[in-house]
């Protein structure tokens, strides 16, 4: 890619190219670039340093800009973004996994035997709890259903 090419695209997204005092390339909004001109950014960094210090090249990619872009199939983020003002990115590049890293949802797999000897080890398939006690001849969620108190004793004056 060119740095003509990179400039026209992020024109394309809706953004713009620009230098700062220290001669940095600045682009806004930030939406504009996507992974791929993310990637080619440190390659191509001195040819848009050139590129924009030429007035009549940014005045061709301007104008690059307002032709129509070409029909692209499905919907895009950019599309989500407009659709829902205010909306923020919060990943990117991320592989789609659920639950996330770290996270831990109880499987119905996981069966209870209530009438094991020893006390049960896997979480209540409904609080999710771990703490169990014996009722009765078997073993019962603690969070559940709370064990029994004794009847406390009267205090005699």
């Amino acid at each position: 890619m060119t740095a003509a090419g990179w400039l026209a695209a992020v024109a394309r997204r809706g953004g713009a190219a620009r230098l700062d005092e220290q001669r940095r390339v600045c682009v806004r909004p930030a939406r504009a670039l996507t992974p791929a001109l993310r990637a080619d950014f440190p390659a191509l960094h001195v040819a848009l340093v050139a590129a924009l210090g030429e007035p009549a090249l940014v005045a061709a990619l301007g104008q690059l800009a307002s032709d129509p872009a070409p029909e692209r199939p499905g919907a895009t983020l950019l599309d989500a973004l407009d659709v829902f003002p205010g909306a923020r990115v919060v990943a990117d590049g991320q592989p789609p996994v659920w639950p996330p890293p770290g996270g831990w949802i109880p499987s119905p797999g996981q069966r209870v035997d209530h009438y094991t000897a020893d006390p049960v080890v896997v979480p209540c398939p409904w609080c999710a709890s771990v703490t169990w006690h014996q009722a009765g001849d078997g073993w019962t969620c603690s969070a559940c259903h709370p064990p029994p108190r004794t009847p406390q004793q009267e205090v005699t004056r």
